[in-house]
């Protein structure tokens, strides 16, 4: 675990769980999708027994 794991945790929390992740097409467009499939970001040394 880094530092920048509970970073990530803080902005994982204030987008709800959401993230954008970007295709780059061969022909140079791009096709943007939100995805939901976070439900819950736990950092380990803020509560290790959990």
């Amino acid at each position: 675990m880094l530092p920048v794991d509970a970073r990530m945790q803080g902005v994982i929390a204030r987008q709800d769980g959401l993230y954008m992740l970007v295709y780059k097409h061969p022909d140079g467009t791009q096709e943007a999708r939100v995805i939901g499939s976070i439900v819950e970001y736990l950092f380990a040394p803020d509560d290790p027994r959990r």
